[in-house]
């Protein structure tokens, strides 16, 4: 199912996010700073997580949504409101959500 409007640009967004962070400098950025934190929460949340902000941002930005942590939060609470109506969107937004999460060992 592939929807008309709003929805689909969200879709599409989710998917650019995915692709930005799967580029080779972005990726290798990314795992850098997961391995320097290794398993400290609080290292995570301190580096990982406004790094990860800030990249997205780059993307959502493209898209009208303001530059910032609220931006971010914006797209994805709009994004998650379809959530399950489309097995593309909920692949992307996982794989989105992998990017602020610590991975569980």
């Amino acid at each position: 199912m592939r929807w008309c409007g709003a929805e689909a640009g969200l879709a599409d967004l989710a998917l650019e996010v995915v692709a930005w962070f799967e580029r080779p400098e972005v990726t290798n950025s990314f795992q850098n700073l997961r391995e320097q934190c290794g398993g400290d929460m609080y290292k995570f949340f301190a580096e990982v997580v406004p790094w990860s902000t800030t990249e997205m941002a780059k993307v959502t930005e493209s898209r009208g949504f303001p530059p910032t942590q609220q931006g971010v939060i914006h797209f994805m609470s709009l994004a998650e409101s379809y959530k399950g109506q489309d097995h593309e969107l909920d692949h992307a937004l996982n794989k989105v959500k992998s990017y602020f999460t610590q991975p569980h060992h």
